[in-house]
């Protein structure tokens, strides 16, 4: 049996659940769940989405098999009851013996091939942003997170304008990101928009930019900076409706990524033959996260 948690932002789950699924097809014959518990009780930026945005293949965990494994990872039950508590035990059992559950927030965007070649039991609780974990499993991957929730007549309004154009999709993140204790993810800086922004100058003649973000007002103190004489349209989705972003990314032609999960996910579904993604060269201020983005991006 092999469980994978479920955190983070609709990003991070995606690639949570990609890996369950991956783990699924290495060990066919192997029970595999996802517990999302944790995430859903904390409720973070839109909360656990998994579930309404995607026909899921991959089941929740029995709060038995998550105890049976892991007696760390079955803390997650006091957190609805209460934060302190959910602390309290969680420090209890941290240092627990337990072969069964694997934790690494150290090795961020570095593929560690060990993660699927262990057969035995485990609780995973691990960071898996490398392209080489789903590189063997990409159409099965794609298909498993079309999107299930319809767009409205203004979605597809925008769609159209998408497909109709040379498309170049520009995702600004700011919001936590620019918070101090988040520093050491700020590393898109407006030079790095500057320079993806004239190499798509230098490529394309005519080009429509449509610009994402979760954060308009760290967006409006750019604009002027980056598009001047530039065709700009901004697609405005937030809470709940924050996912049409991620759609509308992976129908652009060219796609210019911020350093985020949500980001990747919206290049690495673009399925379009003609595609352009330009990622910062740079992902995170304190890890190298070598392998996060595919050897055909191109890193500015």
């Amino acid at each position: 049996m092999k469980i994978v948690n479920i955190g983070g932002g609709l990003g991070n789950q995606m690639f949570k659940y990609a890996f369950a699924l991956v783990l699924k097809k290495t060990y066919p014959n192997e029970s595999v769940f996802i517990d999302s518990r944790l995430c859903r009780y904390m409720g973070t930026h839109n909360g656990y989405e998994l579930n309404r945005l995607f026909d899921l293949k991959i089941r929740e965990s029995s709060f038995g098999n998550v105890f049976r494994l892991s007696k760390r990872a079955s803390c997650s039950l006091f957190y609805k009851m209460s934060r302190n508590i959910y602390i309290r035990c969680l420090s209890f059992f941290y240092d627990h013996p337990e072969s069964s559950y694997i934790e690494d927030y150290q090795s961020l965007g570095q593929y560690n091939p060990s993660y699927l070649n262990d057969s035995r039991s485990l609780y995973y609780d691990v960071s898996v942003q490398a392209w080489q974990y789903y590189k063997s499993n990409e159409q099965f991957i794609r298909n498993s997170f079309r999107f299930k929730v319809s767009l409205n007549d203004s979605d597809k309004i925008i769609l159209k304008q998408i497909t109709d154009s040379v498309s170049v999709g520009i995702h600004f993140r700011g919001g936590d990101y620019l918070m101090s204790e988040n520093s050491s993810y700020n590393v898109c800086s407006v030079e790095y928009y500057k320079r993806a922004i004239d190499l798509v100058k230098k490529k394309y003649q005519k080009r429509r930019f449509f610009v994402f973000t979760n954060d308009i007002d760290y967006y409006n103190s750019v604009k002027d900076f980056l598009f001047r004489d530039e065709n700009v349209v901004l697609v405005r989705n937030q809470g709940k409706d924050s996912f049409k972003d991620m759609i509308f990314m992976s129908k652009c032609q060219c796609q210019i990524i911020a350093n985020s999960s949500f980001s990747w996910w919206g290049a690495w579904l673009n399925e379009r033959k003609d595609r352009v993604i330009i990622a910062p060269s740079r992902w995170h201020l304190m890890f190298e996260c070598k392998d996060v983005c595919p050897l055909d991006w191109i890193r500015v």
